[in-house]
Parts: structure tokens; C-alpha cells; sequence
């Protein structure tokens, strides 16, 4: 398959190198998880076909992030025809009709398995991975990322994502690890679990409702550590979520995850891969 993308680029570099100059090519390998939808409005369907179910739709120009790739129905796309899906928020995107700067599959994207769900490495906190901290295929919304100018832009919280979800979530370990706080903080994050991954660093879930782990519980990847809540300082019911050291709880680094990476923009809503259910 060749794309209509590398033959425009081929073509621009063709005039300008006939002007008296030269230009670069693109490198058709250069891809990224992160792709940008090129039709009016893409439909993200529950399977990789265009007769499957419509869950929601992405407009021209926003970025989706894609957890892994599939083959399915082919489509005549803004690029020529292609088998390639994309699994994007929940959903599959044809590749037809997204930007991902590369002609087929993205070398380190996951393949889809049959049931339509991605195989995650294991988060590995040493290298500053970690999973989402709710049930596997849930949803929820971003709705302050790193940097947000509400509440995440001082020392304790400049790198922290909140996710809106109603009053009861469960909540799960984002990787294995051992509580080392667990119960009501009196700096406003209410309700609250900590687990020291090594190297003095802890992920952090505050504004808790009920709290299902104690102080030197040893944890794995998914075990439930409790619900979401509406405690302490909150503007309403979300899980404040993010990697702090262990002792003066400054904010360390963006959660780096299987499912979204560290891109974590007010809107968006990534799918969980954590195995707690």
C-alpha cells in the first residue's frame, strides 16, 4: 500500500529540488502513538469495521491516541485503501482516515488480540510506568491534566491527573508495590492511599471514598485499594492521581502508562488496560 501522503511529499520535494534546491523526505517509518484525524468526522466504532456499532466520534484535526492496531475491513481512505484499525478511546478508527506518518503498522504499538483489547507490557515503576488506577475497559475523563491552572501548578501537584467519576469507583494499584499511607490527609486530599514503588517513589489516589488497603500492605498491579470519593479539598467527585515522593510529596513526574502514554489533555477519556476488575 502506498499512501497518498508519501507521493504528495514525494512530489514537493520533486519542484522544490528542480528550483535549485533540495529537501528532505519524510521518513515513512517515523510514526507515534499519537495520531491526528484527517476526515470532517471519524467515527470511532465498536469493532474494526464500518457496520459495527458507532461509540463515539472524533473531529477533523484532534489527536487520538492509538493502544494498539488490528486488521479489519478495508477502507478507502484519505490515504488509498487500508485493512489497518486503529483501537482509539474504547473504539477502533480506520488508519485511512488518521495521520500516523507511517505507511502500515507502528513498530512498538501492541497488535489487538481477537477480543479487541491491546496487550500491555507490565507497568515497571523503575522505569516510570504505570497503570491506569481503574478496572480494566473503563473510561473516565481527564478533567485537569499536568500543569492545570485550577489546582495542579505548585510543587505538591504540578505533574497530577484528575479524572472525573461518580462517588463508588473502584480503584486499583497502578503497579506492585507497598502502602505506606493509607487513611484521612489533613492538607486536603482527604481520603488517601500512597504505594512506595521503590526509589521513593509513591503513587498517589486522594479524595478517596472508602479505603480497602492498610499501611504495609504488599500490592500487585490491580489489587483494589478502595473507591473514589468526593474528601477533603474537592470541587466535586474524582480521583486526583500522580507520582509524588514517598516523604515531602512533591510532584515527581507525569504518570507514564500502557494506555496513554503521558498525554493526559482535559477531555480526554483513555481506557483502561490495569487488570482490577
Amino acid at each position: 500500500m502506498i499512501h497518498k501522503r508519501l507521493l504528495a511529499a514525494a512530489a514537493a520535494a520533486a519542484a522544490t529540488i528542480a528550483a535549485g534546491s533540495t529537501i528532505a523526505l519524510p521518513d515513512a517509518q517515523a510514526a507515534s502513538t499519537t495520531a491526528t484525524v484527517v476526515a470532517p468526522q471519524l467515527a470511532v466504532r465498536e469493532a474494526p469495521n464500518t457496520s459495527s456499532t458507532i461509540k463515539s466520534w472524533a473531529a477533523q484535526g484532534s489527536q487520538v491516541t492509538i493502544e494498539c492496531q488490528s486488521a479489519g475491513q478495508a477502507v478507502t481512505g484519505n490515504w488509498g485503501s487500508t485493512e489497518i484499525w486503529n483501537r482509539v478511546n474504547g473504539g477502533y478508527v480506520s488508519d485511512g482516515w488518521v495521520d500516523t506518518g507511517t505507511n502500515g503498522y507502528i513498530d512498538g504499538v501492541p497488535k489487538c488480540d481477537e477480543g479487541g483489547e491491546s496487550t500491555p507490557e507490565q507497568p515497571n515503576p523503575g522505569d516510570g510506568t504505570y497503570f491506569l488506577p481503574f478496572a480494566k475497559g473503563s473510561s473516565h475523563q481527564v478533567t485537569q491534566g499536568p500543569g492545570g491552572g485550577f489546582s495542579h501548578y505548585d510543587q505538591w501537584n504540578r505533574y497530577a491527573v484528575d479524572f472525573g467519576m461518580p462517588v463508588g469507583t473502584g480503584l486499583y494499584a497502578s503497579a506492585p508495590g507497598t502502602v505506606v499511607f493509607s487513611g484521612e490527609d489533613q492538607t486536603g486530599y482527604g481520603n488517601m492511599v500512597l504505594i512506595d514503588h521503590g526509589d521513593n517513589r509513591c503513587s498517589q489516589y486522594a479524595h478517596m471514598d472508602t479505603l480497602d488497603v492498610s499501611v504495609n500492605t504488599q500490592v500487585e498491579a490491580g489489587t483494589a485499594i478502595g473507591t473514589s470519593g468526593n474528601t477533603g479539598y474537592s470541587s466535586g467527585p474524582h480521583l486526583h492521581w500522580g507520582i509524588v515522593n514517598c516523604q515531602t510529596r512533591d510532584s515527581l513526574e507525569v504518570p507514564n502508562t500502557p494506555e496513554a502514554g503521558q498525554n493526559f489533555q482535559p477531555g480526554t477519556a483513555p481506557t483502561s488496560q490495569n487488570p482490577g476488575n
